[in-house]
């Protein structure tokens, strides 16, 4: 037989090779295989090869969300589908990536640790606690779950839009660093016994896969990076606390609830106060009466208890009536020990009091039925107790709280009968007053708050609200600033005590006592005003030596250029 010649070889092996590589081509245009990480650049080096287009700065210091964290939280959920959340430290980033083209080596220079992907079983109730608790001072980033938060207080955990649920465990990747640190960021611990972690593997070598070389595959499936379509991914402004099985009710505008540490008092409300030990003053001297015998002087004769509780004082007090009691009994009726409450926040700043409860709307259901009914509203409408707007008008409910009033006004429900009115407790009979002066305060702070939202921050004055605010402060220790914050009463011939919403204190304290008669004039006790002056501290106290004081609902231009 004649023996096969080469052309004939050729043909009846290349063309089905041919056709193979002509296939192979067509598919890989069709949809192409995930990118190698051994490619290169035109010259050969493997950290140069441009990975995608970046379409605007990555930065790497941002509070709370750092875009390029959210997004390689987002690429370690994809790598490892068994994960239901993915975490990321925002810190661990440690350079900022530029608009253009974006390689390996840039990824390297923002993640220089060389970390590798583990997953770990997390409790729910672990889980929220930790991303919590790390919100305020080291950010998280997370995919496949959201943190709604107020200020730098961080309200709820949502995983599929819904609330983490604490009594069951989930999966979440993360890279060593944060799994090894577990007990400081995260203090995801049970006693003293840190989670167990495992490795996730290459499947080809079986080694530790890298995060880098994870964030290198994801870039290049994607192609373009955008930092701004990130945003509000990980964390968002939120309101609503939860909802939580009532526990005790204190008095007519303050509760507790089971799951959460704070207390609650209600928002967009004031009601009276309870029978308590106070100063009183008397024959020119300041005397403690107890709870008991300021009750006895109230039932025996209110008009005097009256007289003697404003003795002394510049501003309208606060203090024990009966009207206190009823408005604690209506509460009651409406919400018994277990009775589940839904609470929300006004707005996304001050969550929180002064004495570190959180301000919340609360909700209830009557029985068999499905809408919720905001009780502070109530309160306000059967007149037990006016809308509440002294530190500013209410950002959600001020239409209806305002109504509420007003019918309570119309129809002289409660507070709002007069003294004296039949089958009504006795109740401060000053709410004109009081009212005036809540109205001079909020509108102080609706000047402050437009100004704040139209001016770069550096020329906003300080105020003394909120952890924000407080970091300030921090940063402006011993230079001359100018605060905007509520008087309260003078302490000595030098010092003026203001309010504040957090424990540290706030103070004026005047040069000399000669400086605070020019500088300080009694009409300021109750306001809202500007400070001017050098800002200190003195233990947990911080205070600034006036300079200048101004009004607090006179309008403020550019950097505030008060006088005397």
């Amino acid at each position: 037989m004649m023996s096969e010649s080469r052309s004939f070889r050729f043909l009846r092996r290349g063309v089905p090779a041919l056709l193979c590589a002509v296939t192979l081509a067509w598919l890989y245009a069709a949809a192409p295989p995930a990118p190698s990480l051994a490619g290169t650049d035109e010259n050969g080096d493997p950290q140069r090869q441009v990975l995608a287009e970046v379409a605007g700065p990555f930065e790497h210091e941002a509070h709370p969300e750092v875009p390029l964290a959210v997004w390689q939280a987002r690429a370690m959920l994809a790598a490892v589908p068994e994960a239901e959340i993915a975490v990321m430290n925002g810190p661990g980033i440690r350079a900022r990536i530029e608009p253009g083209e974006l390689t390996r080596r840039d990824l390297e220079r923002a993640n220089p640790f060389g970390n590798h992907l583990v997953t770990l079983k997390i409790p729910g109730e672990l889980l929220a606690r930790g991303v919590r608790n790390c919100f305020r001072h080291r950010p998280l980033q997370l995919a496949g779950a959201v943190v709604e938060h107020a200020d730098t207080e961080a309200l709820r955990v949502l995983v599929g839009g819904e609330q983490i649920d604490a009594n069951r465990r989930y999966r979440v990747v993360t890279v060593s660093f944060v799994a090894e640190q577990q007990r400081s960021m995260f203090a995801l611990r049970r006693g003293e016994e840190t989670l167990a972690y495992e490795a996730v593997r290459d499947e080809d070598s079986g080694e530790p896969l890298l995060d880098v070389d994870v964030f290198a595959q994801a870039a290049h499936r994607a192609g373009r990076l955008d930092p701004e379509a990130l945003a509000g991914s990980t964390y968002r402004p939120g309101h609503v606390l939860g909802v939580y099985p009532a526990s005790h009710v204190a008095d007519g505008d303050t509760m507790r609830v089971d799951g959460l540490r704070r207390a609650i008092r209600f928002q967009g409300i004031d009601t009276e106060e309870d029978y308590r030990g106070r100063r009183v003053y008397v024959d020119g001297e300041w005397q403690r009466r107890t709870g008991e015998q300021l009750r006895e002087l109230a039932e025996r004769d209110f008009a005097a208890y009256v007289d003697l509780m404003h003795a002394g004082r510049q501003l309208p007090p606060k203090y024990g009536t009966p009207m206190a009691e009823a408005a604690t009994e209506y509460v009651q009726t409406r919400l018994e020990a277990g009775d589940l409450v839904r609470l929300e926040l006004d707005g996304t700043r001050r969550p929180t009091d002064i004495f570190d409860r959180w301000l919340a709307y609360v909700f209830y259901r009557r029985d068999g039925e499905d809408e919720w009914r905001n009780l502070c509203v109530e309160l306000v409408r059967e007149g037990y107790t006016p809308y509440y707007f002294k530190y500013g008008y209410a950002k959600r409910f001020h239409d209806e709280l305002l109504a509420a009033q007003r019918e309570a006004q119309a129809q002289r429900r409660g507070i709002w009968a007069g003294p004296g009115a039949p089958g009504v407790p006795d109740h401060y009979p000053d709410y004109a007053e009081r009212l005036e002066n809540w109205r001079r305060s909020a509108e102080a702070r609706r000047v402050f708050e437009e100004f704040r939202a139209t001016h770069p921050a550096e020329d906003v004055p300080i105020e003394t609200d909120g952890a924000v605010e407080l970091e300030r402060m921090r940063n402006k220790l011993g230079e001359v600033v100018t605060v905007f914050t509520h008087a309260r009463t003078s302490l000595d011939e030098r010092t003026v005590r203001c309010d504040m919403a957090l424990h540290p204190r706030f103070q004026l304290r005047f040069e000399s006592a000669e400086a605070k008669r020019t500088l300080w004039r009694s009409a300021f006790a109750g306001e809202m005003i500007y400070v001017h002056g050098r800002l200190a501290r003195d233990g947990n106290t911080y205070y600034v030596v006036p300079q200048a004081i101004v009004p607090g609902f006179l309008p403020v231009s550019g950097r505030l250029p008060v006088t005397q």
